[in-house]
């Protein structure tokens, strides 16, 4: 899944890549994932989604990170940001936690700051934290998860 358009930053003890036959468990990689046009220089316009998303090749995107990971053969089962916060669903699996800028531009304004959304990661093990951001982000949880990967959208996609 990740071959284009994204930074492996961490990978403490070769969690990543993953084999299709692990079992994932992802919080927050759907349409919670912030594609969404009232950020960014393209706040008065709809965002992209292909016609046929996920297609083999790279000849069209998947609209979101849980998507490609179910693109690409992977047991995954996907739960809302929120549902992670008491602690995981299923202690065996890998946990994929998708993290966004807390804070968004809008048009003519800058981001209020560098952080990313708050996450437990202390309550999981096993965690790989996938990064979207609009660009610079402070990583202060890196101690805390196996391995991150970042990924930047651009243009209208990413603001």
């Amino acid at each position: 899944v990740a071959t284009k358009a994204m930074v492996l930053a961490k990978n403490k003890g070769s969690l990543l890549p993953v084999s299709k036959s692990a079992k994932i468990q992802t919080y927050g990689c759907g349409d919670e994932v912030h594609f969404h046009a009232e950020s960014g220089s393209a706040s008065g316009t709809a965002p992209h989604f292909p016609t046929v998303p996920c297609q083999e090749d790279g000849k069209t995107a998947c609209p979101y990170p849980e998507d490609g990971l179910k693109a690409a053969g992977a047991d995954v089962k996907a739960y809302r940001f929120s549902e992670g916060l008491s602690g995981p669903h299923d202690v065996n699996a890998i946990t994929v936690v998708c993290l966004m800028a807390k804070s968004f531009n809008t048009e003519g304004t800058d981001r209020a700051n560098l952080d990313m959304e708050a996450f437990p990661f202390e309550k999981f093990t096993k965690v790989v934290a996938w990064v979207v951001a609009p660009g610079p982000v402070i990583l202060d949880f890196a101690p805390l998860v196996d391995s991150i990967l970042i990924s930047s959208l651009p243009g209208e996609m990413g603001g």
